[in-house]
């Protein structure tokens, strides 16, 4: 028992490089390169839990990331936007509006080779986050494709709700306004399905350009390379000016400082837990890692707790 203890004692390793020290790192950041969140730890908590990944091909996404010409149309490119404290509490992601309209003028077979160009790149639609807001995107344009051609149905569920509200607005008003919403009534009645299609059309646009207006005032933090150079930290401390080993590095020199009866096994029985664990694609990088500065003959597994 005491050589067990002694074996693991002298086989721990530690880095200095947690969750707070990432979410500091992008405060510092996005204040220097946009807004003044110093004092915002959790809103910056928050983008970075929503929008971070580790890249598996850091080199590769950073050289697509140097275009400043691009800002805002890469496929990497999110936008964070802030609560307002009114509304809305949490914060949520939305695509920038550079990257709305470059998918919004592609066809389907073009967005579809978007897709394999990124990733054959290794950019990040790999992310299950990024492809669930893509498929999304494609969604509402494909239902504002349907609209026309449901736009006869519509016209008479909306007839009914307008009527409604005409009834109601008939049996609380004085005689005056009654003999003016009949009128208005008999217009109506006079409409056309044409008139009535277009009316209802121009309510639609109306309220949309409106919800529009009101998202485009909404502050928002633009996050483009920082959600793949600040998770990066956990395997390249060095670029900070932290003289300590990566988290692959460090699982390597713990096996290796064990007896040579248990390293088979440890690698075997790697266990990834804690809150940094949950960013994407970390399980992925990390074995890419292991593989490439272990011992062949182990074989690895990284479990999930």
């Amino acid at each position: 028992k005491n050589f067990f203890f002694l074996s693991k004692s002298k086989a721990i390793r530690r880095i200095n490089i947690g969750g707070k020290l990432l979410t500091n790192l992008l405060k510092e950041i996005l204040s220097y390169r946009q807004f003044h969140m110093m004092e915002e730890f959790y809103n910056v908590n928050e983008a970075k839990e929503a929008l971070c990944y580790v890249s598996t091909q850091f080199e590769n996404e950073l050289r697509h990331g140097r275009d400043e010409s691009r800002a805002g149309c890469r496929l990497f490119d999110r936008e964070f936007v802030l609560p307002d404290y009114v509304k809305s509490f949490q914060g949520s992601v939305r695509l920038p509006q550079r990257l709305k309209m470059l998918l919004s003028i592609m066809n389907k077979e073009e967005r579809d080779y978007m897709k394999k160009t990124a990733l054959a790149l290794a950019l990040p639609l790999s992310s299950p986050q990024s492809e669930h807001e893509l498929q999304k995107d494609e969604a509402s344009s494909n239902l504002n494709e349907m609209d026309d051609n449901s736009m006869d149905v519509d016209v008479e569920v909306d007839n009914k709700d307008i009527d409604k509200k005409d009834d109601d607005k008939y049996n609380n008003t004085n005689g005056e306004e009654d003999s003016n919403e009949n009128d208005d009534g008999n217009d109506s009645d006079n409409e056309t399905m044409e008139q009535k299609r277009q009316r209802i059309l121009q309510q639609r646009q109306e309220e949309q350009q409106r919800r529009e207006m009101e998202e485009a005032e909404r502050q928002a933090l633009l996050l483009s390379v920082e959600r793949f150079t600040v998770p990066e930290l956990l395997f390249r401390p060095s670029d900070i000016g932290m003289r300590q080993l990566g988290l692959a590095e460090a699982i390597v020199q713990s096996i290796e400082a064990c007896d040579p009866v248990y390293r088979a096994a440890m690698y075997h029985n790697i266990v990834l837990t804690g809150g940094n664990m949950k960013i994407p694609n970390l399980k992925d990088r990390l074995e890419k890692e292991l593989r490439s500065i272990a011992p062949s003959e182990y074989t690895f597994v990284c479990t999930f707790p």
